[in-house]
């Protein structure tokens, strides 16, 4: 988030998530660092794995490509 906007960061294999997830993971990796309770969605052919933060107004989305992390989003959600 930058001045309460939408921030849109799609990590490099150097960068990794608080819980050590990166590019190239796995979703299995995904869904055992974040737990069951996600949603599935496809945009453009890119499936989506999302989890919402309700407490804290977020979610975070991890975009897969031919089973492997191709990069992840944070968005501010209302």
């Amino acid at each position: 988030m930058k001045n309460n906007e939408v921030f849109r960061y799609f990590f490099s294999e150097d960068h990794r998530t608080s819980k050590g997830i990166t590019v190239g993971d796995s979703p299995v990796k995904v869904i055992e660092s974040y737990g069951p309770n996600y949603y599935e969605r496809t945009e453009t052919g890119t499936e989506i794995i999302g989890y919402l933060d309700k407490k804290n107004g977020i979610s975070i989305e991890f975009s897969c490509h031919e089973n492997n992390l191709a990069g992840a989003i944070l968005m501010k959600i209302k």
